[in-house]
Order: structure tokens, then C-alpha cells, then sequence
């Protein structure tokens, strides 16, 4: 089976996982305060362009959310999600999602066969669950060359230290991009050859 140079099988079949879904999640919403508006937007983006809207009422009572989603090649939904509340240990509360198939609460909803639906409702593997090995490496590989500064590809060499970077740091950083030269190797050795 060929692989691409980017680490993933070409001819392999491509399985819709959680990460491809569009989500809510009520913990970053949290970290943003957006809860305290009483209406508030949101935008899904891919490759930085906008494909999908979403703009949210919270309902007087505080525990239900009217939304009126805007999706591109989905026709336009309005509905309402219910809100859950939980006491903290020292004080506060925390905010879920009520699941809106299984009730339960849950703190990301995805949103799957045209509902906003839990994890455990969808069904459907982390983007890491469909990894093979080499893929693992790759993609590990690829978030220490970022922090390198270097581009994601692995057949690129790194160029210099980063500006800040103690040098023993970037020495360590270096020799675990190391351990895959050898899958680099395989990339060049067969790019080379003619089927």
C-alpha cells in the first residue's frame, strides 16, 4: 500500500471521526465568558475560512440556550439545548450540556446526523484511534518540529535554533526528530521509484 509523504496510507478508507465534527464546547465558552452575554455568536472555520454560523440566546431562566445554526450545505436549523449546573468543591458552579438524545450531561457536543449529540451518542473514533504506528511517530515527530520552528514536513531539515531556545533544550528537541530519519529515508528512497 503507498503511502504519501505527509505519513498517511493513500488508498486507505477514510473513516469520519469526532475531530471532523463540528462541536460546542461549554468548557472554553467558560475560559471566554461567554455565558455572561445573553446573546453571542460563533463561527466554525476551516483552512481560516468560515463555513458554518451559529448565534445563541441564553433563555431567562438561565439553564436553556435558543440557537439558530447557519451551515453551508445544510439548510437552516433553529432548536434549543438545556444547560446543566453542578456545584464546585470550593465554591462555584461548573455549566454542561444536557445531551439532547441521551440526557446525560457532557461537557462538548458534537454536531452528527444533523443534531447536536454527545460523545457517547455519536459513536465515532478520535482521529488517533485510526492511527497506525508510523502515523503516531509522524505526528509526534511533527508537533516537536513545530516547536522547532520547522515546518511540518518531515523531509525538510531544520534549519537553525529558535531565538530563546536553551541549546540543550533544542539538542533534545533535535535528537527525538532523529529517531524517524529512517521513515525519512523510506520517503526519498521511494519517491525515486518508477511503477
Amino acid at each position: 500500500m503507498g503511502k504519501s509523504a505527509l505519513g498517511y496510507s493513500r488508498f486507505r478508507n477514510r473513516v469520519l471521526c469526532l475531530d471532523d465534527l463540528f462541536s460546542l464546547d461549554i468548557r472554553q465558552w467558560r475560559r471566554d465568558n461567554v455565558l455572561d452575554c445573553r446573546l453571542f455568536e460563533y463561527t466554525w472555520r476551516r483552512h481560516q475560512q468560515a463555513i458554518g454560523r451559529i448565534y445563541f440566546q441564553l433563555c431567562d431562566d438561565g439553564a436553556s440556550l435558543n440557537y439558530r445554526l447557519q451551515l453551508t450545505g445544510v439548510a437552516e436549523r433553529k432548536g434549543q439545548l438545556s444547560l446543566i449546573t453542578t456545584p464546585c468543591n470550593y465554591g462555584g458552579e461548573r455549566y454542561w450540556f444536557k445531551c439532547p438524545c441521551c440526557r446525560h450531561k457532557a461537557a462538548k457536543l458534537f454536531f452528527y446526523n444533523r443534531s447536536f449529540q454527545c460523545r457517547r451518542c455519536c459513536a465515532l473514533p478520535y482521529k488517533s484511534q485510526n492511527e497506525t504506528p508510523s502515523d503516531r511517530n509522524i505526528r509526534r515527530v511533527r508537533s516537536v518540529r513545530r516547536s522547532l520552528g520547522a515546518s511540518d514536513n518531515i523531509l525538510d531539515p531544520i534549519s537553525s535554533k529558535p531565538l530563546g531556545m536553551h541549546r540543550d533544550r533544542f539538542e533534545r528537541l533535535l535528537s527525538k526528530t532523529e529517531q524517524v530519519d529512517a521513515i525519512g529515508d523510506v520517503w526519498r528512497n521511494t519517491s525515486n521509484v518508477k511503477y
